[in-house]
């Protein structure tokens, strides 16, 4: 079995992300995912999405994700379709998501939806 693409990894963020980065990359690669998914089959266009993340880690060892916030912006849809924008946000947070179902339960996500 091949192991894929390789990435490269760096503590102090010089030739890659961080290992904490990654994590959050996979937050937000899941959920862009997941919305792009539920879009597709509630026939909803659209012209892109990007997610913006910030996030707040624990002080101390081992210095665990305490607070993130995403925001998905979406380009090119249309303002009757963001109740299904919003809902597909909501289904990737509390049901298909499993890299976020992965991560500590008492951490807090919100999520922020612009269409631009």
């Amino acid at each position: 079995m091949g192991l894929g693409p390789t990435t490269t990894l760096d503590g102090d963020r010089g030739e890659g992300p961080s290992p904490m980065d990654s994590v959050l990359l996979g937050l937000m690669g899941c959920m862009g995912i997941d919305v792009l998914m539920v879009l597709q089959k509630s026939r909803v266009l659209f012209g892109g999405l990007e997610i913006l993340a910030d996030a707040e880690r624990a002080p101390e060892a081992p210095r665990f994700f305490k607070r993130v916030n995403l925001t998905f912006v979406v380009g090119g849809i249309l303002e009757k379709d963001s109740p299904k924008l919003g809902r597909a946000v909501e289904l990737s947070v509390d049901k298909y998501c499993s890299v976020l179902h992965s991560l500590r339960p008492d951490m807090e996500l919100t999520t922020n939806i612009k269409i631009s």
